[in-house]
C-alpha cells in the first residue's frame, strides 16, 4: 500500500500546489463557530467561514466526529482544533489548508501558470510493487476559488476581502480569462467589466475608461496610485488578477473617480518552480514574444520571478507600429514565519504614434455625424507623429505578523518616466471633410512620483461583537514637468483623399512650461464588526490633505484642500452562499486643472448609495452579483463652447449591474455581466438634462469557454464571446452619437504535453487561435470630441505558441 499511498499524497500536494496564491497567510484571525457533529460537513462549513482553499482525501474523514471550534483563531488554529482526537494534522501553506494523516510526508510540486506537471512524495517504498490501476481515494477539494475564473477574494492591494462578505459590489477578473481571450492590452481586458466602457486615452497611448458613467483619473498598481500622468498601455503578461471595486472608494485609496477603482495585481516569486513562454503574431503585423520565470533560489527562505516581453507590431491603420520593451525582476524574501519581504524593479519603454483617429462632420442641421465611406485604416496624422516614454519602476512591501490576531504591512512605490511626443491635432473640419490640422508636442516631460502606505489590520472582540480593524496612513510625492511646443496649422486637408506631407513637422523653438506637484496625504480606518454570524456592518472615514502647486504657462497656482470621507454598509447572509447589502460611501477628488485666469476650482465631491445582492452555486464554482447604484457628483469641469474650462456643476449617474462568473460545469467557464446606466447633467445650463459622453445605457457582455479534460480530447479548448454596447453620445451637447455596436470574438486552443528541447518530461505546449472582431464590425468605442474619435479593431486572427515548463 505504500506506493499507493506516495501516489495520494502526490495528488494531494499538486492540489495545494496548484491553489497556492502567493498569499502570507492561509486564513485571518476571525471569531468562528462549528458545532460538533460530523468531521466533513465541520470541515466544509469552517473553509467557507474562512474562504480558504481546504484539501483532503474522502476516506480519511469519513466517519468520524468533531466536537466543534469556536472562538477568535487563524485558520490554522481553527483546523487543528477541529481535528482534536483524531489522527489528522494540518499542514498550511499560502491560501491553502491540507489535512492528511499524520503519517504522510508531503513532497514538493511542480506547477506552472496554473498546471501542474511533476509532483513528488517523499516516503516512495520503492522496494514494494503494486498494481498501478490499483483505484485511489476520491480527492475532495472544499471551498476552493475555481483555479481559472471565479476569484471569491479581493487584496486590491489593501485588505483582502472577500466578495460575498463585503457589502460592495467587487469583481475580479483573473490571469487565465486574459490568456484564453488573448488580450491585447489592459483597456482590452476591462472588457470583461460590468459597468465599464471604453474612453479616448490620448490618442491611443493611455488605458482610459468609464466607470459607472465616470471617466477615471487614476488606476492602481498592487493598491498604490498610478496617476492620469502615469497610465500608458502597461502589459498584460506581469497581471495576476485586475481587480474593481465599484463606486467611491475614497476611503481606502484616497483622491479618485466615483465610478470606482481598477487595481492591477502583479505576478509574485513563488516557491514552487514555474515557466511560461509564447509568442503571438496577426495578420496585421503582430509580432510578441514573452517571458515567464519563477522558483526557489534557497529553500523557502528566498525566491525570485523575472518576467519580460518584446514587441514589435504593425497594426490596422497607415503608419502606426508599436514597439515595446518590458524587463521586470522581482525577488521574496521570507526570514522568518512572521514576515515576507518583497522587492521589484520594472522597466517599460513604449514607442507609437499619436492617432487620434477620425473625425465628424456637420450634418447641416445642427448636428453631426461620422462619415462612413473613410476606412477605418485611414489616418488623418502625419508619419513624423511620435510618443516615446520610458519608465523605470522600483516597489517594496514588508508584511510581518505581529500576533495570531494582528499584522502590519508597509508598502513603498517609485516611479520615474522620461517622455516626448509630437502629434498633428485637428482643430475645426468643414462639411466637406476638409480638416484644420496643428502641430505641436510636449518635449522633456518628467514624472517623478513617490508613494508609501502603511497600514495595521487585525481582528479583536468588544463584548459580544467581533471587529475586522483596518487602520492606516498614505503619502504620494508627485511632481510633473514639461515644455509644450506648438507648431504650425494649416487647413484643406482633405478625409475622403487625403494628401500627407504637406504639414511640416516642426515646432516653436521655445517651450512653454507647463507642471504639476502634489502631495496628498491621508490618514484611514476601516471597521467590519459582525453583529452576528450573518449580520455585519461596515464603517470606515478618512481624512485627507491634499496640498500642491499647478505651473501653467509658467504662472504658478497653488492648491490645498482637505476633506473628511465616510463610508458605511451593512450585509445579511440569509444562507452562508448569500448575502444582500446596502452601503452608502463618499468620494473627494481636487482639481488641479485651473481656468483661463489661472484660478483653482472647487474640489469635486460625490456620494453613493448602493443594494445589492451576492450569491455563490456549484460550491463556490459559480459567483453571482448584483447592485442598483445612484452616484451624484458635484463641481464638474468641462470645456465650453470657446474651449475654456468651466464649471457645469452636478451630474448623476444611476443604473443596475448583473455578473456571473466561474465554471458551473466541469471544463465549462463563463464571464457575463450586463450595465445599465442612465446619466443626467442636473445643473441649470445650456446642457441640463444631457447624458455624459461615451457611457452606454446598455451594455451586455459574455465570455464563454470550454476545455476537455479527459480523454482523447484532452487539452482542447475553445470559446466566444459577445460584447454589445448601445449607442452613446459623443459630447455634452448631444447633437451626434456614435452608434452601438456588436462585437464577437471566438478563440481555440490545444495543450499538448512534450518534453521537447530537453524542457522537461511533462512540460505542455499550448497552440491557440483567436479571431477578434469575428464579424468585422465597423464601429467607435469612444469620443474625446467631435474631432477625437477612437476606431474599433477590425477582424483580426491572432496566433500563438507557448510553452508550459
Amino acid at each position: 500500500m505504500h506506493i499507493r499511498k506516495s501516489i495520494r499524497v502526490a495528488v494531494l500536494s499538486i492540489l495545494c500546489s496548484a491553489a497556492l496564491g502567493g498569499q502570507a497567510m492561509a486564513g485571518p484571525p476571525r471569531t468562528v463557530s462549528v458545532p460538533s457533529g460530523s468531521l466533513t460537513d465541520a470541515v466544509d462549513l469552517l473553509a467557507r467561514q474562512y474562504g480558504v482553499d481546504v484539501f483532503y482525501v474522502s476516506s480519511d474523514l469519513h466517519g468520524l466526529k468533531t466536537e466543534g471550534v469556536s472562538g477568535n483563531l487563524d485558520a490554522g488554529a481553527a483546523f487543528r482544533a477541529l481535528l482534536q482526537g483524531t489522527q489528522l494534522i494540518v499542514t498550511e501553506e499560502g491560501n491553502s489548508i491540507l489535512i492528511a494523516p499524520k503519517d504522510e510526508k508531503i513532497g514538493s510540486a511542480f506547477t506552472m501558470a496554473g498546471k501542474t506537471l511533476i509532483a513528488q512524495a517523499s516516503d516512495v517504498d520503492s522496494t514494494r510493487k503494486e498494481s498501478a490501476s490499483e483505484p485511489l481515494d476520491e480527492v475532495v477539494v472544499v471551498g476552493t476559488r475555481q483555479e481559472r475564473y471565479a476569484a471569491s477574494r479581493a487584496s486590491l492591494g489593501r485588505f483582502t476581502q472577500d466578495v460575498l462578505t463585503t457589502p460592495r459590489s467587487i469583481q475580479v477578473i483573473p490571469e487565465q480569462v486574459l490568456i484564453d481571450q488573448q488580450v491585447e492590452s489592459v483597456q482590452e481586458a476591462l472588457k470583461n467589466v460590468a459597468g465599464l466602457t471604453p474612453s479616448d486615452g490620448f490618442g491611443g497611448t493611455q488605458t482610459d475608461f468609464l466607470l459607472r458613467g465616470f471617466q477615471r483619473d487614476a488606476m492602481f498598481r498592487n493598491g498604490m496610485r498610478l496617476g492620469t500622468t502615469e497610465i500608458n498601455q502597461p502589459p498584460t503578461q506581469n497581471i495576476e488578477t485586475i481587480e474593481v471595486i465599484k463606486g467611491p472608494a475614497s476611503v481606502l485609496f484616497g483622491q479618485i473617480e466615483p465610478g470606482g477603482l481598477v487595481n492591477l495585481s502583479t505576478k509574485k516569486p513563488s516557491y514552487t518552480h514555474r515557466g511560461f513562454a509564447q509568442v503571438a503574431f496577426d495578420d496585421y503585423g503582430k509580432r510578441l514574444a514573452t517571458f515567464d520565470l519563477t522558483g526557489p533560489l534557497t529553500g523557502e527562505t528566498l525566491a525570485f520571478r523575472l518576467n519580460a516581453s518584446v514587441e514589435r507590431t504593425s497594426t490596422f491603420r497607415d503608419f502606426y507600429e508599436v514597439k515595446r520593451d518590458f524587463l521586470s525582476p522581482s525577488m521574496r524574501w521570507d526570514p522568518s514565519e512572521d514576515t515576507t519581504v518583497m522587492l521589484t524593479y520594472e522597466y517599460f519603454t513604449d514607442n507609437r504614434p499619436m492617432d487620434r483617429g477620425f473625425v465628424s462632420l456637420p450634418d447641416g442641421r445642427g448636428g453631426r455625424y461620422i462619415p462612413n465611406n473613410v476606412p477605418v485604416s485611414r489616418r488623418f496624422g502625419e508619419r513624423f507623429e511620435e510618443r516615446d516614454s520610458k519608465a523605470h519602476l522600483v516597489e517594496g512591501s514588508v508584511q510581518h505578523r505581529l500576533t495570531d490576531n494582528w499584522r502590519a504591512v508597509v508598502n513603498v512605490l517609485y516611479r520615474a518616466e522620461d517622455s516626448f511626443d509630437l502629434q498633428t491635432n485637428p482643430t475645426a473640419v468643414t462639411a466637406a471633410g476638409l480638416l484644420t490640422r496643428v502641430v505641436s508636442g510636449s518635449f522633456d516631460r518628467e514624472v517623478r512620483t513617490f508613494s508609501a502606505n502603511a497600514q495595521l489590520e487585525g481582528n479583536l472582540m468588544t463584548g459580544p461583537l467581533r471587529h475586522q480593524l483596518g487602520i492606516g496612513v498614505d503619502y504620494r510625492d508627485m511632481q510633473v514637468t514639461r515644455m509644450f511646443h506648438s507648431g504650425t496649422s494649416r487647413s484643406g486637408f482633405d478625409i475622403f483623399n487625403p494628401v500627407y506631407g504637406l504639414l511640416p513637422g516642426t515646432v516653436s523653438a521655445v517651450g512653454t512650461p507647463f507642471g504639476e506637484e502634489r502631495k496628498p496625504l491621508g490618514v484611514y480606518l476601516q471597521d467590519q464588526i459582525s453583529l452576528q454570524d450573518n449580520l455585519k456592518v461596515l464603517l470606515g472615514g478618512r481624512y485627507d490633505d491634499a496640498p500642491g502647486e499647478v505651473v501653467n504657462a509658467g504662472v504658478p497656482t497653488v492648491l490645498d484642500k482637505t476633506k473628511f470621507t465616510p463610508q458605511a454598509g451593512v450585509l445579511f447572509q440569509p444562507t452562508p452562499a448569500t448575502s444582500l447589502y446596502a452601503s452608502y460611501s463618499e468620494g473627494f477628488n481636487p482639481v488641479t486643472t485651473v481656468d483661463q485666469f489661472n484660478r483653482t476650482f472647487a474640489p469635486q465631491e460625490s456620494a453613493q448609495y448602493e443594494v445589492g445582492a451576492k450569491g455563490e452555486l456549484f460550491d463556490r464554482r459559480l459567483i453571482l452579483s448584483s447592485a442598483i447604484f445612484q452616484i451624484e457628483k458635484d463641481n464638474i469641469v468641462a470645456e465650453n463652447a470657446l474651449g475654456r474650462l468651466e464649471l457645469i456643476g452636478e451630474v448623476r449617474s444611476r443604473g443596475a449591474e448583473l455578473s456571473a462568473t466561474g465554471e458551473p460545469i466541469r471544463g465549462l467557464n463563463f464571464i457575463g455581466s450586463y450595465a445599465y446606466t442612465d446619466t443626467e447633467i442636473l445643473t441649470v445650463g445650456r446642457d441640463q438634462g444631457h447624458a455624459l459622453p461615451n457611457v452606454a445605457k446598455h451594455v451586455f457582455r459574455f465570455w464563454t469557454s470550454y476545455e476537455a479534460r479527459q480523454g482523447k480530447f484532452a487539452g482542447l479548448g475553445g470559446g466566444v464571446g459577445v460584447d454589445y454596447t448601445s449607442d452613446r453620445f459623443g459630447e455634452t451637447n448631444n447633437t451626434w452619437s456614435l452608434g452601438s455596436y456588436k462585437v464577437v470574438d471566438a478563440s481555440l486552443w490545444y495543450y499538448l504535453r512534450s518534453n521537447l528541447f530537453g524542457i522537461g518530461q511533462n512540460s505542455q505546449l499550448r497552440f491557440g487561435l483567436n479571431v477578434k472582431n469575428l464579424l468585422d464590425e465597423r464601429y467607435f468605442p469612444a469620443s474625446g470630441s467631435g474631432n477625437r474619435i477612437s476606431i474599433g479593431q477590425p477582424r483580426t486572427f491572432i496566433g500563438s505558441i507557448g510553452v508550459d515548463f
